[in-house]
């Protein structure tokens, strides 16, 4: 799971078309070997494929995002934090509400990534 987790990020700067199956493979890895701190991540940039397909599923996507900020509560996940708000927030959230209503959110992760020295979130 780390690995793919490194993976999708790099995939979504260098190779765009290989984003949609490493984040599938994410999703799958979780659902059929158990969750772990990662998968929220997984679950958010499934949302972020979701939104950003041809014909884009919105509605999905915002629930993806959702799903994902509720796991992370669950699993007390809060390393993936800055990455997962950044999906979130950044390319999910975008589509449905204005941006100024998550600004909090993006000074919450920085904050947080700043503190545990995660300041490897320039794309996602």
């Amino acid at each position: 799971m780390q690995f793919l987790n490194l993976l999708v990020r790099l995939a979504y700067a260098v190779r765009p078309d290989m984003f949609p199956i490493i984040s599938c493979k994410m999703l799958e890895t979780s659902i059929d070997h158990g969750v772990c701190n990662i998968t929220p991540f997984a679950f958010g940039v499934y949302g972020m494929f979701l939104v950003s397909t041809t014909i884009p599923d919105v509605i999905g996507g915002y629930r993806m995002g959702r799903v994902a900020k509720e796991l992370m509560k669950l699993l007390n996940a809060t390393e993936i934090l800055p990455r997962l708000y950044t999906a979130i927030y950044a390319m999910i959230n975008i589509w449905k509400d204005p941006f100024q209503a998550s600004l909090g959110k993006h000074i919450e992760a920085f904050d947080v990534g700043t503190n545990k020295g995660d300041v490897s979130v320039s794309s996602i």
